[in-house]
């Protein structure tokens, strides 16, 4: 081989090998990104595991004796199968359970071909306590699989995620610890510590976790302090808080008195709205704020709606005051009345009155 050809192959396969070194970071970056999709918990816990009051149907090939078409999960959670006899069965998938029972079956039969089905859905049945607002029992409506129903609440849904369960529920309250939420089962022992506001923060949608019935959720409330305006922001227009939350509104507004605000725009300008705007009193450049403290004591907060669109919280008291001058104005009217027969004649009064009116 002459040098020349010697040269040209050495140096392609240097360039190969070049090539290669600069690829294979981007090789491995992208194989640690497939990873960490297939771990989400939210994909790996979305199949259905047999509950208490499931009914079953089961046979096998070419053994009519056996054939059992409705096998009941008892509330134990355990199901008879002949021959085999009691079987836990709850908290499986129908591919566990089928398995097992494949194993035990292989004690009487050679290579038994089994057939397993769920032939009647349990309702499922979720309790929810706390920090939320309608804490209670809520039952699947398997018959209508598109509703999910309770007496107290309107909601219909049947997904069974945890921030689908909350909003049925009422939604959480201002004051709920959303990163200290509990999932237990006292049937298999289950629990599980839930942080939501990472799921609201951060989108970590492993932690909207699937519930199974049985299943209580407890939300906790905040201990010490509240949220921020810009995370309590975050937390109104997600699902998981109620449509809206009750406010009142006093002072120099056309129509005073308590409003549901809804959770959407949680705003100071659209409270105001809702009391169909300022009434001409009104001082409408300093709104005052009254808001309980997370120690019980009550707080004032001095706003310009026209410079900040304030966030508001539940039990808020949006309070308008009138205008410095009307109050001059006021005072003297009020004087005039008790006085005005004594001092002053009426036309006096009414003259004093108009040279102050805006």
């Amino acid at each position: 081989m002459s040098g020349t050809k010697k040269f040209s192959m050495y140096f392609f396969i240097m360039l190969g090998m070049v090539f290669l070194s600069c690829k294979t970071p981007a090789l491995q970056e992208q194989q640690q990104s497939i990873t960490i999709v297939k771990n989400d918990s939210s994909v790996t816990e979305s199949r259905y595991t047999i509950t208490p009051g499931d009914v079953l149907s089961f046979s096998v090939y070419g053994e009519t004796d056996l054939t059992q078409p409705e096998i009941k999960v008892r509330p134990d959670g355990y199901a008879t199968f002949e021959p085999v006899g009691e079987v836990f069965a709850a908290n499986k998938t129908i591919e566990e359970l089928t398995s097992e029972i494949y194993e035990k079956m292989s004690l009487y039969f050679k290579y038994p071909q089994i057939s397993l089905n769920i032939k009647k859905f349990n309702p499922a049945s979720i309790y929810v306590y706390g920090a939320v607002k309608s804490p209670g029992f809520y039952q699947q409506n398997i018959e209508t699989p598109t509703v999910w129903h309770d007496a107290r609440t309107a909601n219909a849904k049947t997904d069974l995620s945890l921030t689908n369960i909350l909003s049925i529920a009422g939604g959480v309250t201002y004051d709920a610890d959303l990163s200290a939420i509990k999932v237990s089962n006292k049937l298999n022992g289950y629990s599980k510590d839930v942080d939501l506001w990472k799921l609201i923060d951060e989108g970590d949608t492993s932690q909207n976790i699937r519930l199974k019935s049985g299943d209580s959720v407890y939300v906790p409330e905040l201990k010490g302090h509240i949220y921020n305006d810009e995370d309590f922001g975050k937390i109104a227009v997600s699902s998981i808080h109620s449509e809206d939350f009750i406010i009142r509104i006093i002072g120099e507004v056309n129509q005073p008195g308590l409003y549901n605000l809804p959770t959407e725009s949680p705003t100071l300008n659209s409270a105001i709205a809702m009391a169909q705007g300022f009434s001409i009193n009104a001082r409408r450049h300093y709104i005052q704020i009254l808001r309980k403290t997370p120690e019980g004591n009550l707080s004032a907060i001095n706003v310009n709606p026209g410079k900040l669109d304030f966030i508001l919280r539940p039990d808020d008291i949006v309070y308008v005051r009138d205008r410095k001058l009307m109050k001059v104005v006021r005072t003297g009217e009020y004087l005039a009345r008790i006085f005005g027969g004594i001092i002053a004649p009426a036309g006096a009064y009414n003259s004093w009155a108009e040279m102050f009116k805006p």
